[in-house]
């Protein structure tokens, strides 16, 4: 049976609306994969400055880092390059009593006494991170104390070092979001033009944008910029 005049007009409408979609939804992936910055030696003066930026960037974030054999581990709580060599830290816990006379200020945190924590400045100018704090009746302190450990790796092993910025990738999801939810919100509007109307007004096209700014920040988030610091380019 053949289609009429306004059949086609209808079924070209969706098919170009349908494009549209599919064509920012590539973009939008593209745009996403191209949220990140790398970084050589030979973007900067000197060696010296590039360990310096990269000092300055990576400090107490997480860095995965990439070696030259290709295995991959994550440093939890920063690195920082002196000496051609890389130094990463995390923590380890150790039970241990810390007597009052050792104590120079203590600030506890937490309500649930059974689940005390605890930052510690000790007469000796150190301090410590605590928890699971247990006090006894001489005021002496028994707890998980966190030891900062580091670990060294030579630079010439190392391939590369990355981080991410989850912050900054939230605004380069907003508005592809919104794009596309809007594409969305005219896509279902014109396969179904007579249901889902509130109020004199289309629901697709005033939810479908907001929802899509959301999940386009979500997104935007959760991809981050990504920024690579490349020891062997």
């Amino acid at each position: 049976m053949p289609l009429d005049a306004i059949q086609v007009v209808t079924l070209t409408a969706k098919f170009r609306i349908m494009k549209i979609f599919y064509l920012l939804v590539s973009v939008s992936l593209l745009f996403f994969i191209g949220c990140y910055s790398t970084y050589d030696v030979f973007d900067f003066s000197s060696k010296e400055e590039f360990y310096s930026d990269f000092n300055k960037c990576v400090d107490e974030k997480q860095v995965e880092i990439t070696l030259r054999n290709d295995s991959t581990f994550t440093a939890e709580n920063g690195s920082v390059i002196l000496n051609d060599t890389l130094t990463y830290f995390w923590f380890e816990p150790k039970n241990e009593k810390i007597y009052p006379d050792e104590i120079s200020a203590i600030k506890y945190t937490g309500s649930d006494m059974g689940h005390l924590s605890a930052a510690i400045l000790l007469k000796s100018g150190d301090s410590a991170f605590v928890k699971n704090v247990s006090i006894f009746s001489d005021s002496s302190v028994y707890a998980d104390v966190y030891e900062k450990i580091s670990r060294h790796i030579p630079i010439s092993e190392i391939n590369n070092a990355c981080y991410k910025n989850h912050w900054l990738g939230v605004p380069f999801g907003v508005l592809p979001g919104a794009i596309l939810g809007f594409i969305a919100g005219v896509a279902a509007y014109s396969i179904n033009p007579e249901t889902n109307t509130w109020g004199g007004n289309n629901v697709y096209l005033y939810c479908f944008p907001p929802l899509g700014l959301i999940a386009g920040s979500v997104w935007g988030w959760l991809i981050g910029w990504t920024y690579t610091y490349e020891f062997f380019p």
